[in-house]
Protein backbone atom coordinates (compact mmCIF):
# COMPACT_ATOMS: atom_id res chain seq x y z
CA UNK A 1 0.00 0.00 0.00
CA UNK A 2 1.19 3.40 -0.86
CA UNK A 3 0.12 7.18 -0.27
CA UNK A 4 -0.44 9.06 -3.19
CA UNK A 5 1.64 12.46 -3.80
CA UNK A 6 1.00 15.75 -2.90
CA UNK A 7 1.13 16.64 -6.76
CA UNK A 8 -1.75 13.58 -6.96
CA UNK A 9 -3.98 14.92 -4.07
CA UNK A 10 -4.03 18.66 -6.01
CA UNK A 11 -4.73 17.27 -9.38
CA UNK A 12 -7.13 14.92 -8.36
CA UNK A 13 -9.17 17.79 -5.97
CA UNK A 14 -9.46 19.95 -9.52
CA UNK A 15 -10.84 17.41 -11.45
CA UNK A 16 -13.57 16.69 -8.92
CA UNK A 17 -14.18 20.68 -8.53
CA UNK A 18 -13.94 20.59 -12.63
CA UNK A 19 -16.32 18.25 -12.88
CA UNK A 20 -19.11 19.80 -10.29
CA UNK A 21 -18.27 23.32 -12.23
CA UNK A 22 -19.01 21.69 -15.98
CA UNK A 23 -20.67 18.47 -15.59
CA UNK A 24 -18.70 16.65 -17.73
CA UNK A 25 -15.50 14.61 -18.12
CA UNK A 26 -14.86 11.21 -15.81
CA UNK A 27 -16.88 8.21 -15.17
CA UNK A 28 -18.17 7.33 -11.40
CA UNK A 29 -14.83 4.80 -11.19
CA UNK A 30 -13.05 8.10 -11.72
CA UNK A 31 -14.61 9.98 -9.70
CA UNK A 32 -14.41 7.33 -7.14
CA UNK A 33 -10.45 6.95 -7.61
CA UNK A 34 -10.28 10.47 -7.17
CA UNK A 35 -11.61 10.89 -3.71
CA UNK A 36 -9.41 8.41 -2.81
CA UNK A 37 -6.48 10.12 -4.06
CA UNK A 38 -7.99 13.21 -2.75
CA UNK A 39 -8.45 11.93 0.80
CA UNK A 40 -4.70 10.43 0.80
CA UNK A 41 -5.66 6.84 1.12
CA UNK A 42 -3.72 4.13 0.53
CA UNK A 43 -3.36 3.05 -2.85
CA UNK A 44 -3.06 -0.85 -3.25
CA UNK A 45 -0.56 -2.23 -6.41
CA UNK A 46 -4.16 -3.54 -8.24
CA UNK A 47 -4.97 0.21 -8.44
CA UNK A 48 -1.66 1.38 -8.88
CA UNK A 49 -1.75 -0.84 -12.20
CA UNK A 50 -5.30 -0.05 -13.15
CA UNK A 51 -3.84 3.58 -12.89
CA UNK A 52 -1.27 2.98 -15.06
CA UNK A 53 -3.29 0.95 -17.77
CA UNK A 54 -5.83 4.25 -17.52
CA UNK A 55 -2.96 6.58 -18.21
CA UNK A 56 -1.77 4.42 -21.08
CA UNK A 57 -5.02 4.42 -23.39
CA UNK A 58 -5.78 7.68 -22.97
CA UNK A 59 -2.76 9.40 -23.45
CA UNK A 60 -4.30 9.85 -27.02
CA UNK A 61 -6.89 12.28 -24.83
CA UNK A 62 -4.03 14.62 -24.75
CA UNK A 63 -3.84 15.50 -28.40
CA UNK A 64 -7.70 16.78 -28.26
CA UNK A 65 -8.77 20.49 -28.08
CA UNK A 66 -9.52 21.85 -24.75
CA UNK A 67 -6.39 19.16 -22.81
CA UNK A 68 -4.26 22.51 -22.45
CA UNK A 69 -4.86 25.77 -21.16
CA UNK A 70 -5.56 28.50 -23.66
CA UNK A 71 -7.22 26.15 -25.70
CA UNK A 72 -10.89 25.96 -26.73
CA UNK A 73 -13.40 24.13 -24.48
CA UNK A 74 -10.57 23.80 -21.58
CA UNK A 75 -11.30 21.54 -19.54
CA UNK A 76 -12.01 19.29 -21.84
CA UNK A 77 -14.03 16.59 -20.72
CA UNK A 78 -10.75 14.32 -21.51
CA UNK A 79 -8.50 16.61 -19.51
CA UNK A 80 -11.17 16.53 -16.40
CA UNK A 81 -10.63 12.92 -16.16
CA UNK A 82 -7.06 12.95 -16.43
CA UNK A 83 -6.87 14.82 -13.53
CA UNK A 84 -9.51 12.74 -11.45
CA UNK A 85 -7.12 10.06 -11.96
CA UNK A 86 -4.27 11.91 -10.25
CA UNK A 87 -3.01 13.97 -13.82
CA UNK A 88 0.44 13.57 -14.97
CA UNK A 89 1.87 13.37 -11.48
CA UNK A 90 -0.48 10.75 -11.55
CA UNK A 91 0.84 8.95 -14.48
CA UNK A 92 5.04 9.44 -12.77
CA UNK A 93 3.50 8.15 -9.77
CA UNK A 94 2.33 4.43 -11.72
CA UNK A 95 5.03 4.36 -13.81
CA UNK A 96 7.62 4.47 -10.98
CA UNK A 97 6.16 2.12 -9.31
CA UNK A 98 5.39 -0.17 -11.72
CA UNK A 99 9.18 -0.52 -12.73
CA UNK A 100 10.09 -0.81 -8.69
CA UNK A 101 7.94 -3.63 -9.31
CA UNK A 102 9.44 -4.93 -12.50
CA UNK A 103 12.82 -4.35 -10.88
CA UNK A 104 12.09 -6.36 -7.95
CA UNK A 105 10.81 -9.28 -9.91
CA UNK A 106 14.80 -9.17 -12.11
CA UNK A 107 15.84 -9.63 -8.63
CA UNK A 108 13.58 -12.63 -7.82
CA UNK A 109 14.23 -14.53 -10.63
CA UNK A 110 14.77 -18.34 -10.04
CA UNK A 111 18.08 -19.90 -9.66
CA UNK A 112 18.68 -23.55 -11.45
CA UNK A 113 18.06 -25.41 -8.11
CA UNK A 114 15.30 -22.96 -7.21
CA UNK A 115 12.05 -24.12 -9.12
CA UNK A 116 10.39 -27.29 -8.50
CA UNK A 117 6.98 -29.50 -9.70
CA UNK A 118 4.22 -28.22 -7.46
CA UNK A 119 5.42 -24.59 -7.07
CA UNK A 120 3.30 -21.60 -8.64
CA UNK A 121 5.61 -19.55 -10.56
CA UNK A 122 4.80 -16.19 -12.76
CA UNK A 123 6.39 -15.05 -15.40
CA UNK A 124 6.27 -11.53 -18.26
CA UNK A 125 4.02 -12.56 -21.10
CA UNK A 126 2.67 -10.00 -23.94
CA UNK A 127 -0.55 -9.58 -21.84
CA UNK A 128 0.90 -8.96 -18.65
CA UNK A 129 1.77 -10.91 -15.45
CA UNK A 130 1.02 -14.44 -15.99
CA UNK A 131 0.91 -17.70 -13.50
CA UNK A 132 1.16 -21.20 -13.88
CA UNK A 133 2.37 -24.75 -11.80
CA UNK A 134 5.01 -26.33 -12.97
CA UNK A 135 4.23 -30.06 -13.95
CA UNK A 136 7.51 -30.84 -15.21
CA UNK A 137 11.10 -30.21 -15.54
CA UNK A 138 13.62 -30.86 -17.95
CA UNK A 139 17.20 -29.88 -17.24
CA UNK A 140 19.58 -31.46 -20.13
CA UNK A 141 17.49 -31.87 -23.20
CA UNK A 142 14.57 -30.47 -25.14
CA UNK A 143 11.11 -29.51 -23.68
CA UNK A 144 8.23 -30.19 -25.91
CA UNK A 145 5.32 -28.54 -25.32
CA UNK A 146 2.13 -31.03 -26.02
CA UNK A 147 -0.27 -30.40 -28.57
CA UNK A 148 2.27 -27.48 -29.89
CA UNK A 149 5.21 -27.57 -31.69
CA UNK A 150 6.58 -25.24 -29.34
CA UNK A 151 9.99 -26.66 -27.60
CA UNK A 152 13.06 -25.75 -25.49
CA UNK A 153 16.64 -26.63 -25.08
CA UNK A 154 17.08 -26.65 -21.38
CA UNK A 155 20.52 -26.78 -19.48
CA UNK A 156 22.06 -27.37 -16.38
CA UNK A 157 22.22 -23.50 -15.70
CA UNK A 158 19.17 -22.73 -17.10
CA UNK A 159 16.60 -25.21 -16.94
CA UNK A 160 13.29 -25.76 -18.46
CA UNK A 161 9.51 -26.00 -17.13
CA UNK A 162 6.32 -27.32 -18.48
CA UNK A 163 3.67 -25.27 -16.36
CA UNK A 164 -0.37 -25.34 -16.21
CA UNK A 165 -1.29 -22.23 -17.30
CA UNK A 166 -4.01 -20.49 -13.84
CA UNK A 167 -5.99 -17.82 -14.84
CA UNK A 168 -7.59 -15.29 -12.17
CA UNK A 169 -10.90 -15.74 -10.90
CA UNK A 170 -13.66 -14.57 -8.65
CA UNK A 171 -11.76 -16.05 -5.38
CA UNK A 172 -8.08 -16.40 -6.91
CA UNK A 173 -6.67 -18.55 -9.67
CA UNK A 174 -7.71 -21.77 -11.61
CA UNK A 175 -5.77 -23.61 -14.16
CA UNK A 176 -7.09 -23.28 -17.89
CA UNK A 177 -6.08 -26.64 -19.26
CA UNK A 178 -3.22 -25.03 -21.04
CA UNK A 179 0.32 -26.46 -20.80
CA UNK A 180 3.71 -23.84 -21.72
CA UNK A 181 6.93 -23.85 -21.77
CA UNK A 182 9.42 -21.44 -20.14
CA UNK A 183 12.97 -21.31 -18.60
CA UNK A 184 14.17 -20.87 -15.15
CA UNK A 185 15.56 -17.68 -16.14
CA UNK A 186 11.99 -16.23 -17.19
CA UNK A 187 10.47 -17.81 -14.20
CA UNK A 188 9.22 -16.14 -10.54
CA UNK A 189 8.56 -18.44 -7.29
CA UNK A 190 5.07 -17.16 -6.45
CA UNK A 191 3.30 -17.69 -2.93
CA UNK A 192 0.52 -20.19 -3.11
CA UNK A 193 -2.29 -18.38 -3.46
CA UNK A 194 -3.99 -20.34 -6.47
CA UNK A 195 -7.02 -22.01 -5.29
CA UNK A 196 -5.72 -25.63 -7.12
CA UNK A 197 -6.90 -27.53 -4.01
CA UNK A 198 -10.62 -26.77 -5.01
CA UNK A 199 -10.28 -27.65 -8.12
CA UNK A 200 -8.53 -30.90 -7.07
CA UNK A 201 -11.13 -31.95 -4.72
CA UNK A 202 -13.63 -31.11 -7.38
CA UNK A 203 -12.26 -33.76 -9.78
CA UNK A 204 -11.97 -36.43 -7.41
CA UNK A 205 -15.93 -35.59 -6.82
CA UNK A 206 -15.35 -34.95 -3.32
CA UNK A 207 -16.50 -31.36 -3.97
CA UNK A 208 -18.49 -29.66 -5.93
CA UNK A 209 -16.53 -26.30 -7.72
CA UNK A 210 -18.26 -22.99 -7.61
CA UNK A 211 -19.10 -22.39 -11.30
CA UNK A 212 -17.81 -18.38 -11.69
CA UNK A 213 -19.14 -18.58 -15.09
CA UNK A 214 -22.48 -18.56 -14.34
CA UNK A 215 -23.04 -15.06 -15.35
CA UNK A 216 -20.79 -14.59 -18.36
CA UNK A 217 -22.10 -14.54 -21.78
CA UNK A 218 -20.37 -14.54 -24.78
CA UNK A 219 -21.40 -12.54 -27.99
CA UNK A 220 -20.31 -12.29 -32.08
CA UNK A 221 -18.63 -8.69 -33.32
CA UNK A 222 -17.74 -8.01 -36.25
CA UNK A 223 -14.72 -8.85 -37.75
CA UNK A 224 -11.02 -7.58 -37.10
CA UNK A 225 -8.57 -6.03 -39.43
CA UNK A 226 -5.54 -7.50 -39.05
CA UNK A 227 -2.51 -5.13 -39.64
CA UNK A 228 1.76 -5.28 -39.39
CA UNK A 229 2.39 -2.02 -37.52
CA UNK A 230 5.45 0.32 -38.77
CA UNK A 231 7.04 -0.44 -35.39
CA UNK A 232 6.97 -4.47 -35.96
CA UNK A 233 4.09 -5.49 -33.91
CA UNK A 234 0.74 -6.75 -35.28
CA UNK A 235 -1.92 -4.26 -35.05
CA UNK A 236 -5.97 -5.89 -34.40
CA UNK A 237 -8.35 -3.19 -34.88
CA UNK A 238 -11.75 -3.23 -35.10
CA UNK A 239 -15.57 -3.11 -33.14
CA UNK A 240 -16.27 -5.48 -30.21
CA UNK A 241 -19.36 -4.37 -29.80
CA UNK A 242 -22.20 -1.97 -31.93
CA UNK A 243 -24.75 -0.38 -29.98
CA UNK A 244 -28.03 0.15 -30.39
CA UNK A 245 -27.67 -2.80 -32.73
CA UNK A 246 -30.48 -5.42 -32.25
CA UNK A 247 -29.99 -8.92 -32.59
CA UNK A 248 -31.95 -12.11 -32.19
CA UNK A 249 -30.17 -14.53 -29.79
CA UNK A 250 -31.12 -18.32 -30.35
CA UNK A 251 -34.73 -17.68 -31.37
CA UNK A 252 -35.81 -16.61 -27.52
CA UNK A 253 -34.82 -12.86 -27.24
CA UNK A 254 -33.77 -9.79 -29.40
CA UNK A 255 -31.19 -8.00 -27.70
CA UNK A 256 -28.87 -4.81 -28.09
CA UNK A 257 -26.59 -3.23 -26.26
CA UNK A 258 -27.21 0.48 -24.66
CA UNK A 259 -24.18 3.47 -25.58
CA UNK A 260 -22.65 3.47 -22.92
CA UNK A 261 -23.08 0.20 -21.68
CA UNK A 262 -19.30 -0.15 -21.39
CA UNK A 263 -18.68 3.03 -20.19
CA UNK A 264 -17.29 2.33 -16.64
CA UNK A 265 -15.67 -1.51 -17.62
CA UNK A 266 -13.31 1.03 -19.96
CA UNK A 267 -12.02 2.72 -17.17
CA UNK A 268 -12.14 -0.26 -14.32
CA UNK A 269 -12.16 -3.87 -15.47
CA UNK A 270 -8.73 -5.95 -16.06
CA UNK A 271 -9.22 -7.37 -20.07
CA UNK A 272 -7.64 -9.65 -21.73
CA UNK A 273 -7.25 -10.86 -25.47
CA UNK A 274 -7.41 -14.01 -25.99
CA UNK A 275 -7.41 -16.83 -28.40
CA UNK A 276 -11.17 -18.69 -28.18
CA UNK A 277 -11.84 -17.40 -24.84
CA UNK A 278 -9.08 -19.42 -23.22
CA UNK A 279 -5.40 -19.41 -22.61
CA UNK A 280 -2.40 -17.43 -22.44
CA UNK A 281 -3.56 -13.02 -22.57
CA UNK A 282 -1.84 -12.34 -26.22
CA UNK A 283 -2.61 -8.31 -25.26
CA UNK A 284 -4.34 -6.77 -21.45
CA UNK A 285 -5.30 -3.45 -21.09
CA UNK A 286 -3.25 -3.78 -17.29
CA UNK A 287 -0.07 -3.67 -19.37
CA UNK A 288 -1.25 -1.05 -22.25
CA UNK A 289 -1.17 -4.18 -24.53
CA UNK A 290 -4.87 -3.67 -25.12
CA UNK A 291 -6.60 -0.27 -25.56
CA UNK A 292 -10.80 -0.21 -25.16
CA UNK A 293 -12.70 3.27 -26.01
CA UNK A 294 -16.28 3.53 -26.93
CA UNK A 295 -17.58 6.00 -29.37
CA UNK A 296 -20.99 6.81 -31.33
CA UNK A 297 -20.66 3.37 -32.99
CA UNK A 298 -20.04 1.13 -30.23
CA UNK A 299 -16.85 -0.74 -28.44
CA UNK A 300 -13.76 -0.04 -29.83
CA UNK A 301 -10.33 -2.07 -29.37
CA UNK A 302 -6.96 -2.20 -30.66
CA UNK A 303 -4.45 -4.74 -29.48
CA UNK A 304 -0.50 -4.45 -30.19
CA UNK A 305 0.58 -8.32 -30.48
CA UNK A 306 4.31 -9.09 -30.17
CA UNK A 307 5.24 -11.45 -33.10
CA UNK A 308 8.13 -12.20 -31.32
CA UNK A 309 5.77 -13.93 -28.62
CA UNK A 310 5.64 -17.85 -28.77
CA UNK A 311 1.76 -17.43 -28.77
CA UNK A 312 1.42 -15.13 -31.31
CA UNK A 313 3.76 -16.63 -33.43
CA UNK A 314 1.45 -19.65 -33.49
CA UNK A 315 -1.54 -17.90 -35.20
CA UNK A 316 -0.49 -15.08 -37.11
CA UNK A 317 -0.01 -17.61 -40.44
CA UNK A 318 -3.84 -18.21 -39.44
CA UNK A 319 -4.51 -14.63 -39.23
CA UNK A 320 -2.46 -12.97 -42.34
CA UNK A 321 -4.36 -15.88 -44.47
CA UNK A 322 -7.96 -14.96 -43.00
CA UNK A 323 -8.36 -18.16 -41.28
CA UNK A 324 -8.78 -16.43 -38.19
CA UNK A 325 -10.33 -13.06 -38.72
CA UNK A 326 -13.28 -13.05 -36.33
CA UNK A 327 -14.30 -11.94 -32.89
CA UNK A 328 -16.38 -12.53 -30.01
CA UNK A 329 -16.70 -10.76 -26.73
CA UNK A 330 -17.21 -12.30 -23.16
CA UNK A 331 -19.04 -9.81 -20.49
CA UNK A 332 -21.23 -10.08 -17.98
CA UNK A 333 -24.52 -7.66 -18.03
CA UNK A 334 -25.01 -5.85 -14.40
CA UNK A 335 -28.07 -4.07 -15.84
CA UNK A 336 -30.66 -4.41 -18.22
CA UNK A 337 -34.27 -3.59 -19.20
CA UNK A 338 -36.84 -6.22 -20.84
CA UNK A 339 -39.94 -5.53 -22.97
CA UNK A 340 -42.51 -8.05 -23.36
CA UNK A 341 -44.57 -6.13 -25.96
CA UNK A 342 -43.46 -7.26 -29.09
CA UNK A 343 -43.88 -10.74 -30.94
CA UNK A 344 -40.43 -11.71 -29.40
CA UNK A 345 -39.42 -10.23 -26.02
CA UNK A 346 -36.25 -7.69 -26.13
CA UNK A 347 -33.43 -7.22 -23.84
CA UNK A 348 -31.71 -4.03 -23.55
CA UNK A 349 -27.76 -4.59 -21.85
CA UNK A 350 -27.31 -1.23 -20.09
CA UNK A 351 -24.30 -1.87 -18.30
CA UNK A 352 -22.09 -4.67 -18.49
CA UNK A 353 -18.45 -5.75 -16.78
CA UNK A 354 -15.98 -7.23 -19.65
CA UNK A 355 -14.42 -10.12 -19.58
CA UNK A 356 -12.54 -11.00 -22.35
CA UNK A 357 -12.31 -10.09 -26.04
CA UNK A 358 -11.02 -13.15 -28.56
CA UNK A 359 -10.20 -13.83 -31.67
CA UNK A 360 -12.21 -16.70 -32.74
CA UNK A 361 -12.71 -19.68 -35.24
CA UNK A 362 -16.84 -19.46 -35.53
CA UNK A 363 -18.27 -16.22 -34.01
CA UNK A 364 -20.98 -18.04 -33.04
CA UNK A 365 -23.58 -17.17 -30.27
CA UNK A 366 -22.66 -20.05 -27.79
CA UNK A 367 -25.72 -22.39 -27.01
CA UNK A 368 -24.25 -24.13 -24.21
CA UNK A 369 -25.61 -23.14 -20.44
CA UNK A 370 -22.23 -21.10 -20.19
CA UNK A 371 -22.94 -19.04 -22.82
CA UNK A 372 -26.65 -18.46 -22.33
CA UNK A 373 -27.60 -19.11 -19.08
CA UNK A 374 -27.40 -15.39 -17.77
CA UNK A 375 -29.71 -13.96 -20.37
CA UNK A 376 -32.02 -17.21 -20.18
CA UNK A 377 -32.12 -17.00 -16.53
CA UNK A 378 -33.04 -13.20 -16.57
CA UNK A 379 -36.00 -13.56 -19.22
CA UNK A 380 -37.34 -15.98 -16.83
CA UNK A 381 -37.37 -13.51 -14.06
CA UNK A 382 -38.92 -11.40 -15.84
CA UNK A 383 -41.39 -12.87 -16.80
CA UNK A 384 -42.03 -14.42 -13.46
CA UNK A 385 -42.21 -10.79 -11.89
CA UNK A 386 -44.08 -9.34 -14.60
CA UNK A 387 -46.96 -12.30 -13.73
CA UNK A 388 -46.77 -11.43 -10.76
CA UNK A 389 -47.52 -8.26 -11.08
CA UNK A 390 -50.49 -8.94 -13.43
CA UNK A 391 -51.99 -11.17 -10.43
CA UNK A 392 -51.77 -8.67 -7.91
CA UNK A 393 -53.35 -5.87 -10.17
CA UNK A 394 -56.53 -8.71 -10.91
CA UNK A 395 -56.82 -9.91 -7.33
CA UNK A 396 -56.93 -5.63 -6.04
CA UNK A 397 -59.24 -5.27 -9.33
CA UNK A 398 -61.37 -8.03 -8.28
CA UNK A 399 -61.26 -6.65 -4.42
CA UNK A 400 -62.25 -3.56 -5.99
CA UNK A 401 -65.48 -4.61 -7.38
CA UNK A 402 -66.64 -6.74 -4.50
CA UNK A 403 -66.11 -3.74 -2.45
CA UNK A 404 -68.42 -1.70 -4.50
CA UNK A 405 -71.40 -4.69 -3.42
CA UNK A 406 -70.68 -4.42 0.37
CA UNK A 407 -73.30 -2.97 2.42
CA UNK A 408 -72.17 0.78 3.40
Amino acid sequence: MVKPTQGMREEARRGLDWRREFNRGGTAVGVARARDIANNKDLSLSTIRRMKSYFARHEVDKKGEGFSQGEKGYPSAGRIAWALWGGDAGKAFANRYSKSEEDKRMEDRAAPDGVKVGDFVSWDSSGGRAYGKVRRIVRDGSLNVPDTDFSLNATEDDPAALIMLYREADDGYSPTGQLVGHKFSTLTVVAERLNDEDVEESMNGKKKKKDKNKYRESRPAPSLEVREAEDGTVAVEGYAAVFDSPTVIAGKWQEQIARGAFTEAVDRDDVVFLINHTGLPLARTRSGTLELSEDERGLKIRANLDPSDPDVRSILPKMKRGDLDKMSFAFVPTQQEWNDEGEMPTRTITRADLHDVSIVTTPAYESTSIGLRSGIDALEEYRKARHAKRRHHSVIRRLKMKAKFLPK
